[in-house]
């Protein structure tokens, strides 16, 4: 998949409240997956305003129901992103950065020591099923404060159970600041936040060596799958417009590096026991309960585990859509498959994240009821960073089926698996994984 930095020229409008009167601390989130997603699709719209006999179009619809199969509503089916994660061009190499591990804590000494599950916490708990375990630091003495932002390097020396380097940990302040629209932007050093009474909406003003870092492609239908995206950076060299208030980035092809070089890697499991690391958050919807089958909670527990049991019901084997397979056949190959035989016993998560937005609905027929722009409906995600442990005898096959890049570690093309139950395809759900101990096991 091709790799792209987006440069803001300008502060980017994300529609955040800043704080209420006697709160002088500003503050503004890092976007969501999805404001790359509807950027890029927004572009296409406006570079193709005409259907296209190249592009993917597919029914409106999902879960296997569509109001009219024949009706090809929703155009560039196939576009799919990753990001936008924060860029840092300098020191060189240029490196991206992910939200903070939830389970790693720092010492004073300096270095970094992994939460992990405890069999006995001494007591009783009020864990949600299906939870077996506490997860608690294996030293009192550990600070709970530390950097925000942690690159792939920093990322990857953590599943290994090693120390990062400082380098490769940065505040928000080394990377971005909040700026009020309509306002004076207050910058600070390093470690510093703005600060501002006034009220509104929060702007992103990226400091001047970072940029957001992306992966999107879009195959071409009926051209040997060549990339969508590559025709339009040669013939329109969009600027994207990103968030609200007609924000434009510089979008810049970051060429010859294959995707592992930016996303971190999963560390091997050996045994028993591996544990799901977010690099992007995942939303899990509550599902009704079917005519065959049990309800579904959703919020911060998967989809695909069984919220009574804490099994995985994920499927072992080659359950990935085959080229020319329709979803039909798709869905009844793989439900013969066995589920992973592996059960999750607890989980390190942080506060959900609201998301919502606005849509013009160009992707719908002008004449289908939807087509009326309006709010997004309002979803909550399980946000990056938030880390999940799972125990049993597939824990190294399910390591690869939960992992971004599957199986492969070398010259990664693509995104292999996205785990999370809606926006996958907008980037949703990406994460790594490496083994974990029990507390009590030093």
């Amino acid at each position: 998949m091709p790799v792209f930095c987006l440069i803001p020229q300008d502060v980017l409008s994300l529609g955040d409240a800043l704080p209420a009167p006697g709160i002088s601390r500003a503050r503004v989130r890092w976007p969501e997956p999805s404001i790359v997603f509807d950027a890029l699709h927004a572009a296409l719209q406006r570079a193709y305003p005409q259907g296209q006999l190249w592009e993917h179009a597919h029914a409106y619809g999902r879960n296997g129901r569509y109001p009219n199969r024949n009706e090809r509503m929703q155009r560039f089916g196939s576009l799919a992103t990753a990001g936008p994660f924060p860029c840092l061009h300098s020191p060189l190499p240029a490196a991206w950065f992910f939200p903070k591990p939830l389970d790693a804590v720092g010492n004073p000494d300096g270095t970094w020591t992994a939460m992990r599950p405890m069999r006995d916490p001494g007591g009783r708990s009020n864990l949600p099923g299906p939870l077996r375990y506490l997860v608690a630091a294996p030293d009192r003495s550990v600070q709970l404060t530390s950097p925000s932002w942690w690159s792939k390097i920093a990322i990857e020396s953590y599943l290994k159970n090693g120390t990062p380097d400082a380098a490769g940990l940065k505040f928000d302040t080394d990377l971005f600041y909040a700026q009020p629209s309509g306002g004076r932007a207050e910058k600070r050093t390093a470690g510093a936040a703005a600060e501002s009474a006034i009220h509104g909406f929060a702007g992103l003003r990226l400091l001047d060596n970072v940029s957001m870092g992306i992966v999107a492609s879009m195959p071409l239908k009926d051209r040997r799958q060549a990339e969508g995206l590559d025709e339009l950076m040669r013939v329109h060299r969009p600027s994207l417009i990103v968030g609200g208030r007609q924000r434009v980035c510089a979008i810049q092809p970051l060429a010859g590096m294959p995707l592992e070089s930016w996303l971190p890697l999963s560390e091997p499991v050996p045994d028993t026991r591996v544990k799901w690391v977010l690099l992007s958050p995942a939303v899990f919807p509550a599902i009704a309960a079917p005519a065959r089958g049990a309800a579904h909670p959703g919020g911060w527990l998967p989809s695909w585990i069984c919220p009574q049991t804490g099994g995985v019901l994920l499927r072992k084997g080659d359950s990935r859509r085959g080229p020319g397979e329709s979803r039909e056949e798709w869905r009844r190959r793989t439900r013969d498959l066995p589920h992973f035989d592996c059960q999750l016993v607890a989980a390190r998560l942080p506060p959900p994240t609201p998301l919502t937005g606005w849509s013009d609905r160009l992707h719908l027929k002008l004449d289908e009821p939807e087509s009326v722009p309006g709010p997004k409906p309002l979803l909550w995600a399980v946000p990056a960073g938030a880390v999940f442990f799972f125990e049993g005898p597939d824990a190294p096959a399910l390591s690869h089926a939960l992992a971004w890049h599957g199986e492969i570690r070398d010259q990664v093309q693509t995104v292999a698996h996205r785990r999370s139950t809606l926006l996958g395809e907008k980037g949703f759900g990406l994460g790594v994984c490496g083994p974990w101990k029990y507390r009590e096991d030093d």
